[in-house]
């Protein structure tokens, strides 16, 4: 089919209309070279349009798929959370060095081992799972969770009261899984954690402020584990 442009003899009228080559042949034949100019112009306008279209799609379709790409290469496949190499280059690009008035706590799911032992890996998935849906839960503007690795999360929040913030979020969330075990399975589970979590220290970057909640991380676990252990 080719667009065909048609003139009246009083005033100029821009049609279009699809039509077999037999009938595209026959016009061509009758029209002034004038017309026949115009006709591959209006052709040619058309097709370079369609094609800036179908150019503009594809590229706006390739960076929709990129961007589902990168997130999916960053994401953990498990629980849904960031992994770490997305957690610390989001905090790195939203906040630069400037981590003022902010807080971080790492917790540490207790016993995970025994889970996997005792009732296999399909059901410590789901235990991972659960707390990181408990976790994404407290997850606003400027707080951000991750998993760390393995059976370990860490919490970031940035903004006035982040360290009480954090510290409420994980007991409130400690105190939900003491008081009601959750139920995975159809099997009761005893699921608990130990947490530590400090504010920021002037001078600190992401490495050391986390680096020191595992710290007190540690201190909990000596302590018999089952708490947020908070140091200034």
């Amino acid at each position: 089919a080719i667009l065909i442009a048609a003139y009246d003899t009083e005033k100029l009228l821009l049609s279009t209309n699809y039509v077999d080559a037999i009938t595209t042949r026959q016009l061509i034949k009758s029209a002034s070279d004038c017309q026949i100019r115009f006709l591959f112009r209006i052709n040619a306008i058309g097709a370079l349009s369609i094609a800036f279209y179908t150019v503009t799609k594809f590229y706006e379709s390739a960076k929709h798929f990129e961007h589902i790409a990168i997130d999916s290469a960053t994401i953990d496949s498990l629980t849904g959370l960031r992994d770490r190499r997305n957690f610390l280059s989001h905090i790195e690009d939203k906040y630069g060095i400037d981590l003022s008035n902010s807080a971080a706590a790492i917790i540490d799911i207790d016993f995970f081992k025994q889970f996997n032992d005792k009732y296999g890996h399909k059901i410590g998935d789901e235990v991972l799972k659960y707390i990181a849906r408990r976790l994404s839960s407290i997850e606003d503007e400027d707080t951000l969770c991750c998993r760390w690795g393995g059976e370990e999360f860490v919490v970031f929040s940035k903004g006035k009261g982040s360290e009480d913030d954090i510290r409420d979020n994980l007991i409130q969330i400690l105190d939900d899984l003491l008081t009601n075990p959750p139920v995975i399975n159809k099997q009761e589970l005893d699921v608990s954690f130990t947490g530590g979590v400090t504010p920021y220290h002037e001078g600190d970057t992401i490495d050391t402020l986390i680096n020191r909640a595992d710290t007190y991380l540690y201190e909990g676990k000596k302590e018999g584990r089952r708490r947020i252990k908070i140091l200034g």
